[in-house]
């Protein structure tokens, strides 16, 4: 999209191979990538190695013959004439060293030669996305993302490797050139790509041309571009000020070839609707539709090639203007879930293998870090170069069973070999991979062209602990032949013996890490015209388990469609939005996902935003949910932290077959689940004829035994298996015997379901439902129902507006305990307010430039002041922090011009309930009025009911026409359904001509039936619709928003 490309040039690579001393070569952990720190040093750059080591590189002059040298050493000894490594040359720049480097032997006590070790200089990032098109779109396929090569040089440049297709390099030849080409060509001057530069990176390089081989001739390819990308996932952690937007940081994912300004654009996993983009010379973080303006959420100036190396501070909107948010970072992140698996020599250390889950918003050392499924004492994390795998209580510390040096981002991104250790020394385990998991089942589903081979589409299960070519592998059924592998940049479906050959029935170019990523198209091998054809209409999809239970405990402030929840069937074959889709047995009831969101609600609402039950998690499949699940009760969402989503398991399994001796005999028969225990993650059950016996997983074994030794790695029988329920087992068990003191194999031996256990009813055809009760639309990212602020979106700079509000808020900000309670309630007060549509003035002690003036203009603009009274704010209006305190003279402002009549006390402090406790100023001239309370918890419903009490004070106070008996919705109270509500009408219905379906509205609600009516643009934001929906009409805009949206109504036959 953008054109502007940027060679960014901020470190340098030291790589080579140092001498050997006793057969090891030393200081080889000081090789690597290091990164401008920003310093000097005797009038040269200064460098730390960019992976939390002490690891510097710096600049001085010998102590004995006062040479010119550059050392690389502890961080303890920058500036000083000794190290690890140096190199006697005054060249301004590391990469200019000419003289050979030498590495410092501590059992010889001296410096020995090490002229295999280069210095070079390198882009600030690993990776480079080389994109466009090519004359007769030749050679496509050979274009796409490389990453460098970790310690590799050729021709004093980083050589670059294609992701997904291992055998395709990218690298610099003698003659000046820079190739694509085969891996077995490193290094020569030819390719399919070539591009006569003599950059250090291939970023910025425009002069491409490409190999025409059937016209043996070189084809300009001038409009192909090379552009700087960090890691494929991001995650932004932290906290903002008063948690102004706190809720739009989270994870990103770079979006495919979309770029702006010569970075990349990301879009949220959890809400597309937002992205991340640069604009020079910014990053911004906001609406997807606002991508390449000068505006968003959180802001940052920082020419940085991806976020993650930004070093400024981010800047996040509060709606009126930018404030700094030090504590918000970037970091790069991976897979939520991965797969270390593989042999081990002399299989040391192979059962501490098995699938890692990211913690998510946690890390160590600058890195994610991961606990084993089943055993969390057993994690994956990077310190000081090396990715471990090693014993929790070793977390951050370089030590482990395993590790690898290589200072990727994530696990799965790791190319260097792992090494395995014995206790005395590490061991090369080549045959070890980490690669990324997703679901455990997936379909390929669809319509191939002419119905081709579509006997090979249909489930497929990944098997366990088994990675092809560095990536997960699936199977359609252990008994058939149907297998789903990546090999080479390509996804195949096809035999079992073609696996992980670049051979198959289907085909598609695409170098996803997990098949239910896949954006390419597939294409259907046609065996009688000896060619792939194209089939667009085919697709793979993340399925999950056949079947969820959503159950749990309803909300204190919600008691109806509890009845929606249960258990839920996959509809095979069928999907929408790209998810798979489940129903309720016997009803209408369906589970789907829409917009970064799981939804339940009736089949009429398929694939909408709309629903009974809500879930803002975009999980790939519903037992991956983490997020909260929120119900509707017509009018607002209602949290239910007691709610889950889980793999429905059978209740019941028979363990039968013979053993050997018929050992453990009375250990069969049948088991019955522990409702609602877990174990390492996993069910567990107990024998039916004695419950002293349990079946339960450690990590990774299942294992037959004693309760008493649940959870422990020992027992009567064990299986190796991964299976996240134990039907799933396909491995051969193993029986204890105790004399010989070994597992003896067990083949015969199974699981079988019990007869008794034949789950549910299929799910019945789908009908219509008669009567729907109101569904919910999502909570738009953007609503602000202001009417002169439209979107809490900042554009750098800020526009200079008028200002009116309703309601300036005043508070007393404080840190931890209770204090960020009152804090958090004051907040939500705020947003209740602006969602009934009033204007607010809140957060103005956070603003930036004259605070006082700023205060002082904040109250004079509103009508009304609402005070929220704190432990915090008695002390600092009564003095004391002194007479310049902010809090102070806003309240003592507001008094004076306002009058106490203006001001509205609401409590926040359970410690300052009783007005006879106030004192000060706020004592004399609050203490004797009317207050709400607002000390107490949220789910406590005299919250709700108080914010509507205070809401009617609010408007009766301002003198609005339109008052709290039009518009407000009903206190809340148990409802059946909510379709009940429209066959009555209470009084003040009948008293304002308003339909009572209208009076349930949400402000959002309205407006959207403004839009649906006036068939304005769905995405168009509150403000911004309503001026439009006027111009429309032909209405000239008179009040607030509130006003207007009720004359657009009335106007359009919505009320009468």
């Amino acid at each position: 999209m953008g054109s502007s490309i940027v060679e960014d040039v901020r470190g340098i690579l030291i790589a080579g191979e140092t001498p050997l001393v006793n057969d090891v070569p030393i200081h080889q952990d000081k090789l690597g990538e290091y990164v401008r720190t920003g310093g000097q040093k005797n009038g040269r750059p200064a460098y730390k190695k960019d992976n939390n080591t002490n690891h510097m590189m710096w600049f001085t002059y010998a102590n004995d013959d006062h040479q010119p040298t550059w050392y690389v050493g502890k961080k303890e000894e920058y500036g000083e004439a000794r190290g690890w490594l140096q190199v006697r040359s005054d060249a301004l720049l590391p990469q200019d060293i000419k003289g050979h480097w030498s590495v410092w032997s501590g059992a010889e006590k001296k410096w020995k030669e090490a002229r295999d070790v280069k210095c070079i200089a390198v882009s600030s990032t690993a990776g480079v996305i080389i994109h466009g098109p090519t004359p007769n779109n030749l050679l496509q396929d050979k274009l796409g993302e490389y990453r460098r090569v970790q310690l590799r040089v050729i021709t004093e440049r980083g050589v670059y490797e294609m992701v997904g297709m291992p055998n395709v390099m990218m690298w610099y030849a003698p003659g000046g050139t820079w190739n694509i080409g085969k891996r077995d060509e490193l290094g020569q001057n030819r390719g399919w790509y070539q591009a006569v530069s003599k950059a250090i990176s291939p970023e910025g390089i425009s002069n491409w041309q490409v190999w025409d081989g059937a016209n043996k001739k070189w084809e300009k390819a001038g409009e192909l571009e090379a552009v700087s990308v960090g890691s494929k996932r991001i995650a932004f952690t932290g906290s903002t000020p008063k948690s102004v937007n706190e809720d739009k940081l989270g994870e990103y994912t770079r979006k495919g070839y979309w770029f702006h300004d010569g970075r990349a654009v990301y879009e949220c996993v959890d809400a597309p609707s937002r992205c991340i983009w640069y604009t020079t010379p910014y990053w911004y973080l906001g609406q997807a539709e606002d991508m390449g303006k000068p505006q968003g959420w959180l802001c940052c100036k920082d020419d940085a090639s991806c976020p993650e190396l930004v070093k400024s501070i981010w800047r996040v909107s509060d709606g009126q203007q930018m404030v700094d948010a030090p504590e918000v970072r970037c970091m790069p992140v991976g897979a939520t879930t991965v797969m270390v698996a593989g042999d081990t020599p002399n299989n040391l250390n192979n059962d501490k293998l098995g699938e890692f889950i990211r913690r998510l918003g946690k890390e160590v050392n600058g890195r994610p870090i991961y606990s084993q499924v089943g055993n969390d004492n057993r994690m994956l994390w990077y310190a000081a170069g090396y990715w471990y795998l090693g014993k929790k209580d070793e977390l951050g510390k370089s030590q482990g069973w395993l590790c690898v040096r290589d200072p990727a981002p994530a696990p799965e991104l790791v190319q260097s070999t792992w090494r395995v250790g014995d206790g005395e020394k590490l061991h090369p385990a080549p045959n070890v991979k980490c690669a990324a998991i997703g679901a455990r089942t997936i379909e390929v589903l669809g319509t191939p062209i002419n119905g081709l081979h579509r006997d090979k589409m249909g489930e497929f299960r990944m098997i366990a602990a088994t990675e092809v070519n560095g990536k997960p592998v699936y199977e359609k059924d252990p008994s058939i032949t149907h297998m789903v592998w990546a090999s080479n940049g390509y996804w195949y479906v096809g035999k079992r013996d073609e696996l992980g050959k670049q051979a198959g029935w289907m085909q598609v170019r695409d170098s996803a890490p997990l098949p239910e990523e896949i954006v390419g198209v597939w294409q259907i091998w046609n065996q009688g015209d000896k060619r792939w054809i194209p089939s667009e209409n085919v697709k793979v999809t993340a399925v999950g388990n056949e079947r969820v239970d959503i159950k749990g405990a309803m909300p204190a402030s919600c008691s109806i469609h509890q009845d929606k929840l249960g258990t839920f069937r996959r509809l095979r074959g069928q999907e929408t939005n790209g998810y798979a889709v489940y129903q309720r047995r016997n009803d209408d009831v369906m589970l789907w996902q829409a917009s970064g969101g799981w939804w339940i609600g009736p089949a009429s609402s398929l694939g909408k935003n709309t629903g009974y039950w809500r879930n803002i998690d975009s999980a790939r499949v519903p037992e991956n949910i983490k997020n909260v699940w929120e119900v509707g009760d017509g009018s607002a969402w209602h949290r239910a932290e007691a709610v889950h989503c889980t793999e429905h398991v059978r209740t019941r399994l028979c363990l039968r077959g013979a053993t050997p001796e018929e050992r453990h005999q009375d250990k069969l028969g049948t088991y019955v689940l522990c409702d609602g225990e877990l174990i390492n993650d996993r069910v567990c059950y107990e024998q039916l004829a004695n419950p002293s016996r349990m079946i339960w997983f450690l990590t990774p074994y299942w294992y037959v035994g004693k309760r008493a030794e649940k959870a422990l790695g020992q027992g009567w029988l064990q299986v190796r298996s991964l299976a996240h329920v134990p039907e799933q087992i396909t491995s051969p068990w193993s029986v204890w015997h105790s004399t010989q003191k070994t597992w003896l194999e067990a083949p015969e031996l199974a699981i079988y379901p019990d007869e008794s256990d034949n789950g549910e009813e299929l799910p019945s055809k789908l009908e219509d439902a008669a009567a729907i009760p109101k569904a919910l639309p999502i909570a738009r990212l953007m609503v602000d129902e202001r009417v002169d602020k439209g979107t809490a979106v900042v554009a750098l700079p800020p526009i200079p507006q008028a200002h009116h509000y309703d309601v300036y808020i005043t508070y007393a900000s404080a840190k931890g305990g209770a204090g960020r309670q009152t804090n958090d309630r004051a907040m939500k007060i705020n947003d209740y307010l602006r969602s009934r549509g009033l204007v607010t003035c809140f957060d103005a002690d956070d603003i930036e430039g004259d605070v006082i003036e700023k205060v002082c203009s904040g109250i004079d603009e509103a009508e009304l002041v609402l005070v929220c009274i704190s432990q915090e704010y008695i002390d600092k209006v009564g003095g004391k922090n002194g007479a310049l305190d902010t809090c102070k003279k806003e309240f003592e402002y507001a008094e004076r011009t306002k009058g106490a009549d203006k001001l509205v006390a609401v409590v926040t402090d359970a410690a300052v309930r009783n007005p006879r406790d106030w004192r000060g100023s706020v004592g004399m001239v609050l203490g004797s009025r009317a207050l709400k309370d607002f000390s107490m918890d949220e789910s406590d419903p005299a919250w709700e009911i108080n914010l509507y009490a205070l809401y009617d004070e609010l408007v009766a106070l301002r003198g609005d026409p339109y008052g709290s008996l039009v518009s407000r919705p009903p206190a809340p109270q148990p409802q059946l359904e909510r379709k009940e509500i429209g066959h009555s009408r209470s009084p003040s219905a009948l008293a304002s001509g308003v339909p009572p379906a209208v009076l349930e509205m949400t402000m959002a609600q309205k407006v959207a039936r403004i839009k649906e009516e006036l068939s304005l643009e769905p995405s168009l934001p509150i403000a911004k619709a309503i001026a439009e929906a006027n111009s429309v009409m032909g209405i000239e805009p008179q009040g607030p928003l509130t006003k207007q949206v009720e004359s657009l109504l009335t106007e359009l036959g919505v009320i009468g």
